[in-house]
């Protein structure tokens, strides 16, 4: 069993170095194809020029908030364009009595976290 599960440790740790690594050049040739495309503008772009692919470019913008924004110093309507999400204090959370928060707080597994190094 031990053997076993050094096979399987050395084998995910190898995968996690090669998935990082083809992320890194996936995200260079993408950039690379959209500078040879051209087209930068937002928005959906079709291409079907080339033999044998049509190819659908997505521009976006990502848009993000300091969250030391002060609300004090926003209009009303410019508060109207920014969430407020709730968001749970884990900590405080978990040290509560919290029968009425409860109903509204669902608890899922998240994925496993695994990290192998060589020693």
């Amino acid at each position: 069993m031990a053997k076993k599960i050094e096979e399987m440790l050395e084998k995910h740790r190898k995968l996690k170095i090669q998935l990082s690594e083809i992320k890194d050049e996936e995200m260079e040739l993408r950039v690379e194809i959209v500078d040879l495309l051209g087209d930068k503008s937002v928005g959906t772009h079709d291409f079907t020029e080339y033999d044998g692919f049509t190819v659908k470019l997505v521009n976006k913008l990502g848009y993000k908030i300091d969250k030391s924004f002060s609300r004090d110093k926003l209009t009303a309507r410019e508060l109207e364009c920014v969430r407020f999400k709730p968001e749970i204090n884990l900590t405080q959370y978990k040290l509560a009595d919290t029968p009425n928060l409860d109903e509204f707080v669902t608890v899922s597994q998240s994925a496993p976290t695994l990290t192998v190094e060589l020693v």
